[in-house]
């Protein structure tokens, strides 16, 4: 009886709950909290640039004139570094009235986005308003920290409100003038922003301006044909029995009259007289004034190019670009200072 009570009292003894301390440890609910690990401090969330940021805007520009205007964005590259934002600002701005010019078939349209240009650029360089778009917000720097003439830019916008109600250009003087307004205005910013003064580097600008906005002119014929808008003077037309609205021929439909490629080439003729006489103040001209005026370069390729197409403008040679051939012209012209 001894030995089975001793083994019955073994038997309970095996079957004894655990302690409070081992319950505490495996069963409870309500457990002792273990220390969180501590999460990493959330990194501050980055602004993002605002596009009115001067770098962001600066390289808004610059885009810009590369996708539209390439062989001035190489120009542009031949500029300073800390020119280079002012020079691209410019020229997107002129991109700008050029394109509002032609935004819409109605004029009023166009009259109102021009007006909005030209009202923006007052904000901003005469009333010391904040900018709201990437091209004003550079020229508002540019009119700053620079000698730019804010209204040589007015001029700009001025000259294309004008331009929509003056109807077709009459006379060669017309187109001249047309030249001046544009691609001279530019010329004469490039020498203000290398802050050049000289009689001479500003009749240079006057000439080499007034050829490279001929040539502009002519490489748009074949738009301004199908827009009926009357940019080839009256009188030369004439001069060669031809009518802007009867420049097919009648006996082919869809070829151009031979006459017409006349026109061409006495227009181009006046283009290449002012390339010649801009040319001839290269030794007359402070130090890195040429760079104000390389896109001179471009031009005599095309009138080159124009003469060994046989004034065919419509060739399609002419929709094409030089994306080696002359920007290499306008370094080597950066480096030994010429045009």
């Amino acid at each position: 009886m001894t030995a089975t009570h001793n083994s019955l009292k073994k038997s309970l003894a095996l079957l004894k709950p655990p302690s409070r301390l081992l319950l505490s440890r495996s069963f409870s609910t309500t457990q002792t909290p273990v220390p969180e690990q501590q999460q990493p401090s959330e990194t501050p969330e980055l602004k993002k640039p605002s596009i009115l940021d001067f770098d962001v805007a600066a390289k808004h520009c610059r885009d810009q004139v590369k996708k539209f205007d390439f062989y001035s964005y190489i120009v542009g590259q031949q500029f300073p570094a800390s020119l280079q934002p002012y020079y691209f600002g410019v020229n997107a701005y002129f991109l700008e009235a050029l394109r509002s010019r032609e935004i819409s078939k109605e004029m009023s349209i166009c009259q109102t986005r021009l007006m909005w240009w030209e009202q923006s650029l007052l904000d901003v360089t005469e009333k010391g308003k904040p900018a709201r778009e990437p091209v004003t917000r550079v020229l508002q720097e540019a009119v700053k920290k620079t000698p730019l003439n804010a209204k040589l830019l007015q001029r700009i916008v001025n000259y294309q409100l004008f331009d929509i109600d003056r109807g077709d250009i009459q006379s060669m003087r017309e187109l001249e003038i047309y030249a001046e307004n544009t691609r001279s205005l530019l010329l004469y910013m490039n020498l203000h922003l290398l802050r050049i003064d000289s009689p001479d580097a500003l009749t240079a600008a006057s000439h080499l301006g007034r050829c490279i906005g001929i040539c502009d002119v002519i490489k748009k014929i074949p738009f301004y044909l199908a827009k009926h808008r009357g940019y080839i003077p009256q009188e030369i037309l004439l001069k060669h029995n031809l009518f802007f609205d009867k420049i097919w021929d009648s006996r082919r439909e869809g070829i151009v009259a031979e006459e017409f490629f006349d026109v061409i080439l006495e227009v181009a003729a006046y283009a290449k007289k002012h390339l010649e006489v801009g040319r001839e103040y290269r030794d007359k001209l402070p130090k890195h004034a040429h760079r104000a005026f390389l896109l001179a370069i471009e031009a005599e390729q095309f009138l080159n190019d124009l003469e060994d197409h046989n004034f065919d403008i419509f060739n399609e040679h002419f929709r094409k670009k030089y994306y080696l051939k002359i920007p290499y012209k306008m370094y080597r012209a950066a480096k030994n200072d010429t045009y």
